[in-house]
């Protein structure tokens, strides 16, 4: 009788499991269908940074002015398949970002168990952050794959009872953090949290004698070493742009307590802010129990409070972008599904009250990305002008009229398309009829100060110049151009306002 107990106790927690691991499946699913058809109903235009990386996607590289070449190929790929229109533009963010949830899932189950991969899998979704992320083809999307996947990978490796099955683990870590820097530079902090990991944990130091997290390393520097190359070529720019961002402002404060708390008040609001409070809750707790938790726990905390608390010490002296801490986010919400859904911890009761409200706080997130979801209909709608949804609407109106425009004064010969903004060029690139070559006037010394200036400059001949109606002709136009006319004054619907010039040679 005890056996037979025993067994059916068996069956039936594998039964819960399987469970768990169906309804993930299907939300999973549920998610990619949207995901996929959202980027083709919604009326919104593709952002500045979007056009932009998608222009680099039509002269293929090792590198590129701020990133390595990833996103390009990416896009690249897309358009190739689907032709070069939004739909195409934004599907791989769709795709990328929901194959990143499996990977949640996975780590979640490998080190826990299928509950806390469900839960780990809702909380990533039901956040602001996420429902933008998924959307935008920007870095974000296959940044983060890459990272969930190389933590996968990681668990894999380190978690395995005989050794000598890691090794394949090993390798798709290395490859996959390989695939992270080749979006991203900063995916370097993958290594970096990795190794200290091995650092502190009682149980796996001993990792660090062994040659293959060595391996992996060496793996992701082959496949990184062609952007090397290409930036020594290019007098190292990716790493000039990538070391400014993290230059103090000479007009901040030593302690900057106003940086500090919006980037608090951001990583709340991407998460959700009761999720993003529980989150912090999680975070903190762990840590002060350090002594007490497992390395599984200490491993998830080396990936999310430890690098989310140097973050914010950093913020005290300078700004920081609302998406440098997103990877760290992803092992703090499995932190945060497993202190609520696991009954691993045993916390005190005002916690144990605290981390009831974790499902409350994943439905209000699904609310707040429902909303956000409806946003642009309800500001096209309502004629809301806001200045997030002006980033993205307008553009494809602005290139009908360019493209109106450069019709009617062709006059037989040939013209081309110039702006002093970088956001105005890569717009004017995607949406103008036949996505035509555009440039960027920055003088004639053409100081690099975007992707535009390491290609060869405009040529030598008549030219559309779009500029915003605040801003007047750039003086040193003069050098190539002997005469400049108004063409037209553009409003668009959203509120912005272009002046569009014709520039004689």
């Amino acid at each position: 009788m005890f056996f037979m107990g025993k067994s059916l106790q068996k069956t039936e927690i594998s039964s819960a499991h399987q469970n768990w691991q169906n309804k993930t499946i299907l939300l999973i699913c549920l998610i990619l269908c949207w995901r996929v058809l959202y980027p083709a109903i919604s009326p919104l235009d593709l952002s500045p940074d979007e056009a932009y990386y998608w222009d680099w996607s039509r002269r293929l590289d090792w590198g590129y002015y701020s990133k390595p070449p990833m996103v390009a190929w990416i896009n690249w790929l897309s358009t190739s398949m689907f032709g070069s229109n939004t739909w195409a533009v934004r599907l791989p963010a769709a795709l990328l970002s929901t194959a990143g949830l499996w990977f949640v899932y996975l780590t979640a189950a490998r080190l826990y168990d299928q509950r806390a991969g469900f839960w780990a899998v809702f909380a990533s979704f039901a956040t602001p952050g996420a429902a933008v992320m998924s959307f935008a083809m920007t870095i974000d999307a296959p940044m983060i794959f890459a990272w969930t996947a190389s933590l996968f990978f990681l668990t894999q490796a380190i978690w395995q009872e005989d050794q000598r099955k890691s090794i394949p683990f090993w390798l798709l870590t290395g490859f996959f953090v390989g695939l992270g820097l080749l979006t991203k530079q900063t995916m370097i902090a993958f290594w970096l949290l990795a190794f200290l990991f091995f650092a502190v944990s009682p149980r796996h130091y001993r990792l660090l004698l062994t040659p293959w997290p060595y391996v992996a390393g060496i793996i992701t520097v082959l496949m990184f070493t062609p952007v090397l190359i290409w930036n020594s070529e290019h007098g190292w720019i990716t790493f000039q742009h990538t070391a400014h961002h993290f230059e103090p402002s000479k007009t901040r404060a030593v302690l900057d307590l106003k940086s500090f708390f919006e980037n608090a008040v951001s990583q709340i609001a991407i998460l959700s802010p009761l999720t993003g409070g529980l989150t912090l809750i999680a975070g903190i707790v762990s840590l002060f129990s350090w002594q007490r938790i497992t390395d599984k726990e200490r491993f998830l905390l080396c990936f999310s409070a430890i690098p989310l608390l140097v973050i914010a010490i950093l913020s005290f002296r300078q700004g920081i972008n609302a998406n440098w801490p997103a990877p760290f986010h992803v092992t703090g919400l499995i932190l945060l599904a497993v202190c609520s859904e696991s009954n691993r911890f045993f916390q005190a009761g005002w916690l144990r009250k605290a981390f009831g409200f974790f499902r409350h706080g994943v439905f209000f997130g699904l609310f707040l990305v429902i909303m956000i979801w409806l946003s642009p209909w309800v500001v096209t709608l309502t004629d809301i002008k806001t200045e997030m949804f002006s980033r993205v609407m307008g553009w494809q109106e602005l290139g009908h009229e360019v493209s109106e425009l450069m019709k009617q004064h062709n006059c037989g010969k040939e013209l081309f398309l110039l702006s002093n903004r970088r956001q105005i060029t890569s717009e004017l690139a995607f949406y103008v009829k036949e996505q035509p070559v555009t440039y960027r006037w920055t003088g004639p010394e053409r100081i690099v100060k975007t992707q535009y200036e390491l290609w060869p400059g405009p040529p030598k001949h008549d030219a559309i110049f779009v500029t915003y109606s605040h801003e007047v002709l750039p003086n040193n136009l003069k050098t190539f151009y002997i005469d400049s006319r108004m063409l037209k004054k553009i409003h668009l619907q959203d509120g912005k306002v272009f002046n569009v010039y014709l520039l004689k040679s």
